[in-house]
């Protein structure tokens, strides 16, 4: 059994719908039914009414299904398609150039003059892909939230929404101290010192992490821990967002 296999435990629907609760809760994506989201994630209730859920977040749903599409995966919700978009993995490699810049032409070409287009779907030929990270630092910085909401600062906005990654270094009732490196702005975006942070992850009274122990590495998304993660997903994390950072900064 490979890696991979053995270390996945929950569907598709299940781990996206950890990575999308904390935005919904804020109504910044998806439709506004929360607490059934949340519920049936937490009992981890892998049901139509779920899928039908995520159908509805209207900026992630279509990476995904292109990502399905072209890895010739029928179901979006394949746990594979979706860790791809969320936290990267081997099937970021197999996007087509024109598709991928075709995909984002046919979504965003009419919202942005065609200078601005150019900036981040030119980065298609430099290694762009359609994963998380490079909706925040593309999509979001020249457009703002998808339904016109005031995030406040845009790096404090990049650094909430964006899937972050830390080691827990205190578990409290409801909430875990993590140390993590938070990213700045300055001429570029990078990378700051560590420090430590504060995240929620329990809510009424249940939690999407399984026995978090001191020292476990969790990724977190609008200061919602979303889940323990393996040596390969912190390995895939890191990789894909720093390049992503590195590609944003061709035109911060």
């Amino acid at each position: 059994m490979s890696e991979s296999n053995k270390l996945i435990k929950v569907p598709g629907t299940i781990l996206w719908a950890r990575y999308s609760f904390s935005s919904n809760r804020l109504k910044y994506c998806g439709p506004d039914a929360n607490l059934d989201l949340f519920e049936r994630t937490a009992s981890k209730v892998n049901d139509k009414k779920l899928r039908e859920i995520l159908c509805e977040f209207e900026a992630a749903f279509p990476y995904i299904q292109f990502i399905a599409s072209e890895n010739r995966i029928k179901d979006p919700f394949d746990w594979r398609v979706v860790e791809a978009f969320w936290l990267g993995n081997e099937l970021l490699n197999n996007i087509s150039i024109n598709k991928f810049y075709k995909h984002l032409k046919d979504r965003f070409s009419k919202r942005a003059k065609p200078l601005v287009f150019d900036l981040f779907a030119g980065k298609i030929s430099a290694g762009s892909k359609p994963y998380h990270a490079f909706h925040v630092f593309e999509i979001y910085q020249r457009f703002g939230s998808w339904r016109g909401i005031d995030l406040g600062p845009v790096i404090e906005t990049i650094n909430n929404c964006k899937i972050s990654w830390g080691r827990i270094i205190k578990i409290e009732k409801e909430t875990l101290d993590i140390e993590y490196q938070p990213l700045i702005l300055s001429k570029k975006l990078s990378f700051g010192t560590s420090e430590i942070k504060k995240i929620d992850y329990k809510f009424r009274d249940k939690s999407f992490l399984e026995n978090p122990k001191v020292g476990d590495w969790v990724s977190f998304h609008w200061n919602w821990a979303c889940d323990i993660l393996s040596k390969r997903q912190l390995k895939n994390l890191r990789k894909w967002t720093l390049w992503h950072l590195k590609l944003a900064n061709l035109t911060s």
